[in-house]
């Protein structure tokens, strides 16, 4: 998505009906750090770090 068309209030769940908990919406960062970050939890108690870029058109996921 467009960060023009980032909306910011837009529910954690991304539209599905697993529960998700805001953690943090605010992380602290370089000052030429363009992209937004969310920390998350689901509703299996798994933690998730979004991230946001509005430069790149590549999607990627990784788990540790």
């Amino acid at each position: 998505m467009p960060h023009s068309q980032h909306n910011e209030d837009a529910p954690a769940t991304g539209g599905l009906d697993a529960p998700a908990t805001l953690l943090a919406d605010s992380l602290e960062k370089p000052l030429h750090d363009d992209r937004d970050y969310r920390v998350v939890r689901l509703g299996n108690e798994l933690e998730a770090l979004l991230v946001h870029d509005p430069e790149t058109d590549k999607a990627s996921a990784a788990l540790d």
